[in-house]
């Protein structure tokens, strides 16, 4: 699920792992990954609790994939001995484990978007979905907005419900983005010095790009530099995209709005830093990373003040309705103009990213771990009671 690390899913295995790797955690964890994405675990060595298992790329249609979790994971899991089990998408939740089962629930989209994926996808999300979510022992949301979700649309007990916020990489996006970086950001994406930028994968509608195309719009035609400014979309195009570029191409400002693609990783900082903003304008989210990564590198904000996005971004950012063009280009306006209001967020936004950390999130985990294993968290490795973290065998 873990889509060559290119969406929140991949971000979040990504970063579990390497914090469950630096916490020492006293489990044998074997990580269950497509074979061409076995590539992004190299931080992994041999002295790690963590193993990668490859798994044949026939698996990555979304039908084997499904079929995989629920038929050859389940055996797996028997044969090895496995301790705990956990997936990291509500969308592969077994429908049986010979041990507990933890799953990790980001959102729960279709639920609120319809026309979003295809009529046999939504049904699938609509009616079993929530018969096997009741099956998981427990389930890890990302935000207090997903859990709610979790509660009302799939009925799950509360109690079984753990809320772990996202975090970001403290290491790679923080307040000191040499100017260095910037330029080279700014260089790979043919940039000025004069862009906003929107992180996230061109979707249609809920990502809700054509109407900060619009916002755009409006934010240039009531300047004097208009013709200065640029409008970033950097992400991968996913479904209903073709209708986001109808929308580029025929705005008369298309030669200023850029389509990069998704962007590299060691290149984000420097584009994060150095834009006059970072405008997210989604629909609907379970947590919102590019937002604490854009408040951790010194960046204002604009998003919605609804749902998740405005339960992460709090007090410090610009909350619009993201529906109003106007509005966003009202706030586009305030931060590009009023000094003090700009560097009032930015500070505001660097406090708020402390408060979003994958090591608090690693440490719910592993006592959730503990609880399901009847292991303490804080066993010594020595100990050699494995259990499962993505998906763990008993090594003995």
């Amino acid at each position: 699920m873990i889509q060559g690390g290119r969406g929140g899913i991949g971000k979040w295995v990504e970063q579990v792992c390497i914090h469950l790797n630096s916490a020492g955690a006293p489990y044998r964890i074997a990580v269950f990954v497509l074979r061409r994405d076995a590539g992004l675990f190299q931080f992994l060595d041999g002295q790690s609790m963590l193993r990668i298992h490859t798994v044949s790329e026939v698996f990555r249609h979304p039908v084997l994939n499904w079929l995989w979790h629920q038929l050859i994971w389940p055996v797996l899991a028997l044969v090895t001995g496995m301790k705990l089990a956990h997936v990291p998408s509500y969308r592969r939740m077994p429908l049986w484990m010979p041990c507990p089962t933890v799953a990790t629930i980001h959102d729960l989209a279709p639920f609120f978007h319809a026309g979003r994926y295809d009529s046999l996808r939504t049904h699938f999300t609509k009616w079993i979905v929530p018969f096997l979510a009741r099956r998981m022992d427990r389930i890890i949301a990302v935000s207090e907005d997903t859990a709610a979700a979790v509660r009302n649309c799939l009925e799950v007990p509360a109690d079984r419900i753990h809320v772990l916020h996202n975090g970001h990489d403290a290491r790679q996006y923080h307040p000191g983005i040499s100017s260095e970086e910037i330029d080279a950001a700014r260089s790979h994406l043919g940039l000025g010095d004069h862009y906003w930028l929107y992180v996230s994968r061109i979707e249609y509608p809920s990502k809700n790009h054509c109407c900060l195309i619009e916002a755009f719009e409006i934010f240039c035609n009531n300047r004097r530099d208009g013709d200065r400014w640029q409008m970033v979309f950097a992400g991968a195009d996913w479904h209903g995209s073709g209708n986001v570029h109808l929308r580029i191409a025929g705005s008369a400002r298309h030669r200023q709005i850029i389509t990069p693609g998704f962007v590299q990783g060691a290149y984000l900082p420097g584009l994060y830093a150095g834009a006059a903003g970072s405008v997210f304008p989604s629909l609907s989210e379970g947590f919102g990373i590019p937002i604490v990564e854009a408040m951790a590198c010194g960046t204002p904000v604009i998003a919605s003040g609804e749902g998740a996005t405005g339960e992460v971004l709090g007090k410090a950012g610009v909350q619009v309705n993201v529906t109003n063009p106007e509005a966003m280009a009202c706030a586009m306006q305030m931060i590009s103009t009023d000094r003090s209001f700009r560097e009032a967020l930015i500070a505001e936004g660097l406090r708020r990213a402390g408060d979003f950390s994958w090591k608090r999130s690693v440490q719910g985990i592993l006592k959730i771990y503990g609880e399901l294993t009847t292991q303490p968290a804080e066993a010594e490795p020595s100990r050699g009671k494995p259990i499962a973290g993505i998906a763990v065998k008993d090594v003995g």
